[in-house]
């Protein structure tokens, strides 16, 4: 049956990967929360906490959801206009409901068909802003942030596709995800060795939250104050996807349980049931009935003997950052509306396959033949690349016709191109080959010069911004330093899961450290830790970028080493490194750029142009250095681009 379900499922992603069918796009920022699993990982308490704050900053909110268990759940229809609920629990279904109550002020709308909720939501109601409750597997609308959540009391075993195991899709759907948390971080002690191993599948900074016991509130009015109550002993009840979490967090809380009745999810009570339990209760001599929020909105109707309470959950960081930065770097996303991934192609999967396969072949072959022998195999791949990839050649040879054209001949600019594929296929062999050097290896391959720089900057205390490009072998540069100073790189994933892994592994068998590009948390972290990190600011990006001058023309630079420079003081210290034999280099360090507090988009971009031009000087003292194949110049100027032209 799973192989079954797993037919059905490829072939309705098909028609989207195809773009036989394509997703629907919105006027306003869209945020999905959603999990890869059946069963209760979390998403109504993150969708009540980021709704809530976004509605607390300004932002026209809608939530959106199916309606679970709702006789409405297939026609569009609003539980809440944001001033008062208009459904019943028994037509919308419980989650709707909770959410109504838990957002006054914010309209909730339940329908099989969101984009219908959607539409309904922002013409006829003012919102602004979507948020989606259990949108990971709807497919039909285009979301900005794809937040997917996984439970960390799920157990291995049960990571089988369904009906065999929990699994709504198979693991490699993760790929579609832009952020991924943990909830219950703290019901499990191996969550943090399965937030790395989600990281290597997803290519995703993983954030871990837990859920913390908040108020007890009565389900009935009038009822005696919970407080009344402390220390004697509950019967706890409750039909959710997660059952054991729930008693766990009532332990928490501090209560004592006398028994426990668990019924299957989104269970619809009956009076014979609260029967049933008031007689458990009394056979325990509990004095009182525990559940959760969302089965108390289907208890409302129903006459109760014993007084019944509501345990409210509140989603905390189980990291140092609070919570509020976790909604911040959503809102970010959503707002900042970065670019989707690509849909899929059999081409493009044909050339990340094939890249990956020969990116193991040569990793392979490197650790086997000597330095020198594997550093000319590289060498000999890079005129492979140079004479097979048009498009890569074609774009360096106009990026170097664009730097150097009026100084050199067409003839010289192709030698100097070539040069270039070579010095880079080089580098990818020493890159493979640093797992099997020691630390004394890495030391003797690398002279530092003008270290006094460096090592000034890191003593102050604040952090130290190494800047830096690609240029030279970069991580060779990362790898030296971090031998003797505590050093992360910033970098982003390979677009190709499978390369990205091998990439990351050849990283740590090195010893460096890697921080993901979109982890501005951790980013902040270590530079307040008074760490280094090492920021490549050479390459093109499409999002929160100034344009400045390279090479005499404007180029989309990104912001980052001077906007943490400003947010935490740290000196920004540029440092390059020059070939000077098979697997050897020379490490320089420049002054540290100085870098005032002011944040005036104006200053900012002024010391962008500053960073920018410490490259550009570098480049130009070895052109063969610098990775000309990457498109730098891609993303142009509003002010040069046609009207209508994406950007």
């Amino acid at each position: 049956m799973s192989a079954l379900y797993f037919l059905v499922w490829a072939a309705y992603r098909a028609l989207y990967a195809l773009r036989l069918l394509r997703p629907a796009r919105l006027p306003c920022p869209v945020i999905s929360v959603g999990n890869l699993t059946v069963g209760g990982s979390g998403k109504t308490t993150v969708v009540i906490g980021l709704a809530r704050w976004l509605s607390q900053r300004g932002y026209h909110v809608a939530v959106l959801l199916r309606g679970y268990r709702g006789r409405r759940r297939r026609a569009t229809a609003a539980v809440s206009d944001g001033r008062s609920l208009l459904m019943s629990v028994e037509e919308a279904g419980d989650e709707a409901v909770l959410l109504a109550k838990a957002l006054p002020g914010t309209p909730v709308l339940v329908g099989k068909d969101r984009g219908r909720s959607a539409r309904l939501a922002i013409e006829k109601l003012g919102a602004d802003f979507i948020v989606l409750d259990d949108g990971f597997q709807y497919w039909r609308l285009h979301k900005d942030v794809e937040l997917v959540l996984w439970d960390a009391t799920t157990p291995a075993r049960a990571l089988r596709l369904l009906p065999a195991g929990v699994l709504r899709e198979p693991m490699r759907a993760l790929g579609r995800a832009t952020h991924l948390g943990i909830t219950r971080s703290d019901l499990a002690p191996e969550a943090r060795a399965l937030a790395e191993s989600l990281r290597r599948q997803s290519g995703l900074t993983v954030f871990l939250t837990r859920h913390s016991p908040g108020e007890v509130i009565p389900v009935h009015e009038p009822a005696a104050p919970p407080g009344r109550l402390s220390g004697k002993p509950f019967v706890a009840f409750a039909g959710i996807g997660n059952f054991g979490a729930f008693l766990e967090t009532v332990r928490r809380a501090g209560f004592a349980i006398a028994a426990q009745a668990e019924y299957p999810d989104h269970h619809p009570y009956s009076q014979q049931d609260l029967t049933q339990l008031e007689s458990l209760a009394r056979e325990h001599d509990a004095e009182a009935l525990l559940t959760t929020t969302k089965d108390a909105v289907r208890l409302e109707r129903l006459k109760a003997g014993l007084p019944i309470y509501a345990l409210e959950v509140h989603l905390q960081s189980h990291q140092e950052t609070p919570t509020e930065s976790l909604w911040q770097d959503l809102l970010e996303a959503a707002t900042h509306a970065p670019p989707q991934r690509r849909p899929w192609s059999l081409r493009k999967w044909m050339e990340n396959r094939a890249g990956y396969l020969a990116l193991r072949g040569v990793s392979a072959l490197a650790a086997l033949l000597p330095e020198r022998a594997a550093c000319w195999l590289g060498r000999q791949l890079g005129d492979l690349v140079y004479a097979l990839s048009g498009s890569r050649r074609r774009i360096a040879l106009r990026n170097l016709t664009l730097a150097f054209g009026k100084q050199m001949t067409p003839g010289q600019l192709r030698t100097l191109c070539r040069r270039h594929f070579r010095f880079i296929g080089q580098t990818l062999a020493e890159f493979l080959r640093m797992p099997l050097l020691s630390g004394e290896d890495l030391h003797a391959r690398m002279q530092m010069v003008d270290e006094h720089f460096l090592a000034d900057a890191y003593a102050r205390g604040r952090g130290v911004i190494l800047l830096t490009a690609h240029f030279g072998n970069w991580e060779h540069l990362g790898t030296r330093i971090a031998q003797d100073y505590p050093l992360a790189g910033l970098a982003r994933a390979a677009d190709d899961v499978r390369t990205h892994r091998l990439v990351d592994s050849v990283r740590q068998g090195a010893g460096a450290k890697v921080i993901q590009t979109d982890d501005v948390r951790a980013a902040l972290r270590l530079l307040r830790n008074g760490e280094i990190l090492a920021i490549l600011l050479d390459q093109n990006t499409a999002t929160n970028a100034v344009f400045v001058d390279f090479f005499g023309k404007k180029a989309a630079t990104a912001t980052g080493p001077v906007v943490l420079a400003k947010r935490t003081g740290a000196a920004l210290v540029p440092a390059f490194a020059v070939r000077v034999g098979p697997g050897r280099s020379q490490a320089y360090f420049l002054p540290p750029l100085e870098i005032s507090p002011d944040k005036d988009p104006a200053t900012v971009t002024a010391e962008v142009q500053r960073c920018t031009a410490v490259i550009e000087e570098w480049v130009r003292r070895y052109p063969d250095h610098w990775l000309w194949m990457h498109d730098r110049w891609r993303t142009r100027p509003p002010e040069e681009s046609p009207p209508g032209e994406a950007r």
